[in-house]
């Protein structure tokens, strides 16, 4: 459970439960204005974008708000240490993230866009974890949580939940 038995703590929970609303409004006009700008992705971006696309969604359907993709963009690049030729190998590292196992194909789907949206983005923010390096999705917290085992997470300290993962 995040810790909140500090006046820090109470600050945090209260900040982003007046500011995630106004963020995710404001991020969605942020990237309806980068949809209007095409141009050809980095690698890293395209890294980046497959695992926010794939860790978004949850049995093929998209469930992840924007503040969870960006949180989820945000990890990737806190391991890779924001440097841009980390972030494949961060992605692609072995047993990091389930969906890298058996990738499933991507379509062309609103999801997609957005994913690449949020990875174009993502690089140029601020981190806004709490420095997260880890995460996982909030019904690996069932005790019937089938295809999820996040037993590293016992040592580590909670920095937040966003969207549908919570963050270490």
């Amino acid at each position: 459970p995040q810790r909140t038995s500090n006046s820090r703590g109470n600050y945090a929970a209260e900040l982003r439960r007046w500011v995630r609303p106004a963020l995710t409004v404001f991020l969605f006009l942020l990237l309806a204005t980068v949809a209007t700008c095409a141009r050809a992705a980095s690698p890293a971006e395209t890294c980046l974008a497959l695992n926010v696309y794939h860790e978004s969604l949850k049995d093929g359907k998209m469930i992840e708000p924007l503040d969870g993709m960006f949180a989820i963009a945000m990890t990737v690049l806190n391991r890779a240490e924001h440097k841009l030729d980390r972030v494949c190998p961060v992605v692609q590292a072995r047993s990091q993230f389930s969906w890298t196992r058996n990738p499933p194909p991507v379509t062309t789907d609103p999801a997609w866009q957005i994913a690449q949206q949020v990875a174009a983005l993502a690089p140029h923010m601020n981190d806004f974890t709490g420095g997260a390096t880890s995460y996982h999705a909030l019904w690996c917290l069932k005790p019937d949580a089938k295809g999820c085992n996040a037993y590293w997470r016992s040592d580590m300290d909670v920095t937040g939940t966003w969207g549908s993962h919570i963050f270490y």
